[in-house]
């Protein structure tokens, strides 16, 4: 019978020194050994079980460790691996970032949405785009959330992991030429639709016809309308490709529905519409736009950093025979000859937010508020809540309200705990308080009393699972 040892059945443990320096990971056997005898502590570092040795042991010397970074727009793979002269990779510690930008564009639609509808319905005012100005180096929300994602959790691996290189893969995407591999020339100049105006393509292109039924009420008289396949509320841009040509009448009965949920009745048409779609590059644009903030961000950590190309790291998979996942990528990035130890189960860093994105934190225990990035710092006095300008002060927590927060016996929602349930015995997970902060919920869907639950580690705004090592899709 396989043993599991607390809480996450790791093939290595990170092991810290007794000031707190990484050195290297042990097995699982030997760290038993170690807590039974009392030469050595459990210890929590940003979720992730550690051990702290209690006294000086002598250690063999570390050897050298690399971080290999296999950036994405959704998922991040990154490896903890060593390495020697003869280009043999060996893994210690997979992890898979899992990045929350979509989620945010979406919230960042729907604060658009209700800002747009306040304004014709209060102040009945026209848009004003000329007066909103931006700092040099700003940066899109869910760019931005992805950048942070990853050199949060590089620091995170530091900070258990004697780290001594990093290695990256920099990808640089063509859009262009992802689409059509044949283009040349002026092509990348010239769009799709020429010189004419985007309406007009796209009512030509469709024979000015109603694309969702042809038997519908579209007749001369009707009114025909363009109509995004993909609703902008899902994701969908406004680009030819995902533009049809529809009457009033099915355009108004699509509504919010995505194309399947609408034509779930005619398979063909269905079928046909969707082959107009083509693969969208937001993904690979903002690959072209992260990696070389990413490259400056990690060569702040004054480490040895390499880059290397994706053409590599395809080649090197596919001649060691290793199956296609994005810890596997990023074992793969060096092109090393042989690989050794390939892992069987990943660490999954699921990035959740803090929920705290706001002009200010919460108040003091005086009601004062406290500023967020004024040039006092963060505990700023009320001085710095007068200085906001008076479109802000209306929106942001006015001094005097108490903080909302589901807390009881020292447990926050979010928080790492551990539990005895009268039925699975002890187990683990990320605690969720409901509404009368008398029960905990965790993942596995049991719920136990407040007081019976130990904190183990505090929400960061990532959640940390345990799976197999299975190929992407």
């Amino acid at each position: 019978m396989k043993r599991y040892t607390s809480p996450n059945n790791q093939k290595t443990v990170p092991v810290l020194a007794h000031d707190g320096t990484p050195l290297s990971p042990a097995r699982p056997s030997r760290v038993r050994r170690w807590l039974e005898t009392g030469k050595a502590v459990k210890e929590w570092r940003h979720g992730h079980f550690t051990v702290r040795l209690t006294k000086h042991l002598e250690e063999p010397k570390t050897p050298e460790m690399s971080l290999n970074i296999d950036p994405g727009a959704k998922v991040t793979g990154m490896v903890v691996a060593t390495w020697n002269p003869n280009t043999e990779t060996t893994s210690v510690a997979p992890f898979e970032v899992h990045h929350r930008s979509y989620s945010i564009t979406q919230g960042m639609n729907a604060r658009m949405a209700h800002r747009r509808s306040r304004r014709l319905r209060l102040r009945r005012r026209p848009t004003r785009f000329l007066n909103r100005t931006r700092k040099p180096d700003w940066l899109p929300p869910s760019l931005l959330s992805r950048l942070a994602n990853i050199t949060t959790t590089v620091r995170h691996i530091r900070e258990i992991f004697p780290i001594t290189k990093i290695i990256i893969e920099t990808n640089r995407f063509d859009p262009r030429l992802l689409r059509d591999p044949r283009v040349e020339g002026a092509d990348y100049q010239e769009s799709e639709r020429g010189r004419m105006q985007v309406r007009a393509y796209v009512l030509q292109r469709d024979k000015r016809t109603c694309q969702y039924q042809q038997k519908c009420r579209a007749g001369k008289n009707q009114r025909l309308e363009m109509d995004h396949i993909i609703p902008k509320s899902q994701g969908g841009a406004t680009r030819i490709d995902n533009l049809i040509t529809a009457c009033h009448n099915c355009n108004k009965a699509k509504d919010n529905y995505s194309l399947e949920q609408f034509l779930a009745k005619e398979p063909d048409r269905l079928r046909r519409i969707k082959a107009q779609l083509k693969t969208s590059m937001s993904s690979a644009t903002h690959m072209n736009q992260l990696i070389p903030l990413l490259l400056e961000a990690m060569r702040w950590t004054r480490l040895q950093v390499e880059e290397t190309d994706a053409v590599n790291t395809a080649y090197t998979r596919n001649q060691l025979n290793i199956p296609k996942s994005h810890g596997n990528d990023a074992l793969c990035l060096g092109q090393p000859a042989r690989v050794n130890n390939l892992p069987e189960r990943l660490t999954i860093i699921k990035s959740t937010g803090h929920g705290r994105r706001q002009m200010l934190w919460p108040p003091g225990k005086h009601g004062t508020p406290r500023y967020k990035t004024g040039p006092e710092g963060r505990n700023s006095p009320y001085r710095a809540y007068c200085r906001l300008p008076r479109s802000q002060q209306g929106f942001t927590t006015m001094p005097g309200h108490k903080l909302r927060q589901r807390r009881n016996k020292g447990i926050t929602s979010g928080d790492l705990v551990s539990y005895t349930h009268p039925v699975d015995g002890q187990k683990m997970g990320y605690a969720l308080l409901n509404d009368g902060k008398t029960r905990v919920g965790v993942t596995e869907g049991r719920t136990v009393k407040t007081n019976q639950v130990t904190l183990l580690a505090r929400a960061n705004g990532y959640r940390i699972s345990r799976v197999a090592n299975s190929p992407s899709k």
